[in-house]
């Protein structure tokens, strides 16, 4: 057993706790209730006490209290995925427990933990990637809870930390789409614009993700209007970058085209740039070089190769 307090103190108040076992008293029922007592400010104790029960000895409500308790005090000694698992067994085998919300509240806290704590161990894994699968099961078993909003934003914050920027975007879209009347919308907005920009390569590449980048990034700075800084320069900044980017992959197309002696296929390009872009510095040298290549187009008479958008 792993003995460590994450940050999420709330849910570890006594992780570490040391102290003797207790005796276990021999009627199950004075055993259970010997560990409800000791739960609180000796959980390794009630742990142990609650794993020594015979759950077959117990009458149905009482063995479903064992297990609930139990999993509360393997959260809190620090075993998180444990609990989970415990959790999650629970779950599927007593799907209208009472105790389901007090589940779904400490499966949560668990997710959080386990994000907060982060403690890579050897090759098999992370406390990252086991809160996030933890968080993603919580928000598709309870996507009602009143904790499911802030559980998207905590797997949309791991998704923008580790630049998993689809899944990122993805998180923020159903957190503005299921919960729009969340704390977390403004930031919601901010990210899946950003999202969108982060994933982009540059301008030779994949021109419809660098349009909707584009489309995102002025929709969140026109409508949703951020006044807090942080927020609206880095989305002005990001725009600003993914607009020279599109006209120089129009400049691109253009070139290609006029590489290939396809006149109309560098008008059209240099057509949409202009089109786009009518107050830019360099219109004016723009116009004219598809002018020159309508010129050019015109001349040459006959049908010229496919001009692809």
């Amino acid at each position: 057993m792993r003995c460590v307090v994450p940050a999420c103190a709330a849910l570890l108040l006594a992780a570490c706790s040391s102290g003797p076992m207790p005796a276990i008293p021999d009627d199950p029922q004075a055993a259970l209730e010997l560990a409800a007592g000791l739960l609180e400010n000796q959980p390794r104790q009630a742990r142990h006490v609650l794993e020594s029960i015979d759950g077959s000895a117990l009458p149905r409500l009482e063995r479903e209290r064992r297990e609930v308790l139990l999993a509360e005090a393997t959260a809190a000694t620090g075993d998180l995925w444990d609990a989970y698992e415990l959790i999650r067994d629970f779950t599927n085998q007593n799907r209208f427990s009472e105790h389901q919300p007090r589940l779904q509240d400490l499966q949560y806290r668990i997710g959080v933990a386990l994000l907060e704590r982060d403690a890579s161990y050897f090759i098999f894994g992370s406390d990252d990637e086991d809160g996030r699968i933890v968080l993603t099961d919580f928000v598709e078993r309870y996507p009602t809870d009143p904790n499911t909003a802030s559980a998207l934003q905590r797997l949309g914050e791991a998704a923008v930390e580790a630049e998993r920027w689809d899944e990122a975007r993805r998180r923020y879209e159903r957190l503005i789409e299921d919960h729009p009347d969340s704390e977390w919308i403004p930031l919601a907005h901010f990210r899946r614009a950003m999202a969108e920009f982060e994933a982009l390569e540059g301008p030779a590449y994949d021109l419809p993700s660098m349009r909707r980048a584009r489309a995102e990034l002025r929709d969140y700075l026109a409508v949703r209007k951020p006044e807090r800084a942080e927020l609206r320069e880095p989305a002005e900044r990001a725009l600003a970058i993914v607009e020279s980017w599109v006209a120089e992959r129009y400049l691109l197309d253009a070139a290609f085209y006029r590489t290939l002696g396809n006149a109309r296929g560098e008008a059209h390009w240099l057509d949409v740039l202009l089109e786009e872009y009518p107050t830019h510095a360099d219109a004016p040298a723009w116009a004219a070089q598809r002018d020159r290549a309508r010129a050019a187009a015109g001349a040459s008479g006959g049908d010229t190769p496919e001009v692809k958008s």
